[in-house]
């Protein structure tokens, strides 16, 4: 458990404060770029268990766990639990896009953070640093989560993380 709060406090030390993370406690992912929006997962229509930024609030989906993963972070939910980790689809239309798996030993389902301008950008193992935690801006799927390529005044890739 102090292994997890050395590296999480060494990752997020040039963000807004270091900060110490519990992988027993929950926490927010806000977005930077759409103030009092917060990474949640989707309970409901087709797009159930995929990751989108809905207002911030108590919503199980918003609640988040970090635990470590050797030099990686598995990301959980309130929601789901401990046996579904933030992943990323490979290919079709959904490529690249972020949702719930089932925990496994999957390089898209291990996650990184680097300090950028003021808040964190995350990346996976699988598709590395140059691809971010980013959310759409437009067309049908607006407001959902997807890896994109990095951009440094991309302020939708920035993110905040905090207690819940």
């Amino acid at each position: 458990m102090k292994r997890l709060s050395i590296i999480l406090a060494l990752m997020c030390a040039t963000a807004t404060h270091a900060q110490s993370l519990d992988p027993n406690k929950f926490y927010r992912l806000a977005s930077v770029g759409l103030d009092g929006q917060s990474l949640d997962i989707v309970n409901n229509n087709g797009k159930h268990e995929f990751a989108r930024i809905q207002p911030s609030g108590g919503q199980s989906g918003q609640q988040l766990r970090f635990t470590a993963n050797g030099q990686w972070i598995k990301i959980t939910t309130a929601f789901r639990g401990s046996k579904m980790c933030l992943d990323i689809l490979n290919g079709g239309d959904a490529d690249g896009a972020v949702w719930l798996a089932p925990c496994g030993n999957f390089s898209g389902q291990n996650w990184q953070f680097q300090s950028a301008n003021g808040g964190l950008k995350l990346f996976t193992e699988f598709r590395g640093r140059k691809m971010c935690l980013d959310v759409i801006g437009g067309g049908r799927n607006i407001g959902y989560t997807r890896l994109e390529p990095c951009a440094s005044a991309q302020r939708s890739q920035l993110w905040t993380l905090s207690p819940h």
